[in-house]
């Protein structure tokens, strides 16, 4: 039973990690949940570190052992659980930070070398088009022909499988057409032939009458 409870304490925190960064960049794209697993236990590593640190000043634990050793302990297992909960907050944020500073930085100065393109933070050209603030004008065309418009409320943060966008405020957008006549950027989509235009919302054109 405590050799149960220190697996679960100590590779749970790896998946909460592996959550959060899903959640606050975009989902990675894994196939299985082998891999899933496997990523989430190479995360759990930095935090048993980094809790090992700081219970070597608590308890003066110098091993993995000591620490499997004292899951008996209800105190000791409520203090490690307090001590994973900071050290997600430190190694998901980390892993955040140097993971985007490594792709936008040290990459991209290597691509720049190699005469490559840069790349970017995100998994896809879907992710890429929709990383802006909330509330942009956008058009969608299908085989050349205009679907809908509108302002874009909410989207499908990673576009890994669907891709559904909740549009808004379409009709202030069709008795305003003047207001969205420049195209800011455009997606489009190869395989399903469909171009969203994100627009230039000139305000100064907007008719109050």
């Amino acid at each position: 039973m405590e050799e149960l409870i220190g697996i679960l304490l100590i590779v749970s925190p790896g998946f909460i990690v592996k959550k959060l960064k899903d959640m606050l960049i975009a989902k990675e794209k894994i196939e299985t949940d082998v891999e899933n697993t496997i990523v989430s236990i190479i995360y759990s590593i930095p935090i048993l570190v980094v809790n090992l640190i700081i219970l070597m000043f608590i308890y003066k634990i110098k091993t993995i052992q000591d620490i499997t050793s004292k899951f008996s302990d209800l105190k000791f297992i409520l203090t490690y659980v307090i001590v994973s909960l900071i050290s997600i907050i430190i190694v998901g944020y980390g892993l955040i930070f140097f993971s985007k500073k490594i792709n936008k930085d040290i990459l991209n100065k290597f691509r720049k070398v190699i005469d490559e393109p840069e790349r970017t933070n995100s998994l896809n050209p879907w992710q890429d088009f929709f990383k802006v603030e909330e509330n942009m004008p956008i058009r969608i065309f299908k085989g050349g022909e205009l679907i809908t418009q509108g302002f874009v409320k909410h989207w499908d943060v990673d576009g890994l499988d669907e891709k559904d966008i909740v549009l808004e405020y379409q009709e202030g957008m069709k008795e305003n057409p003047q207001c969205f006549k420049r195209v800011k950027t455009t997606y489009y989509s190869v395989i399903n032939d469909v171009v969203i235009q994100e627009l230039y919302f000139d305000k100064e054109f907007l008719d109050n009458n």
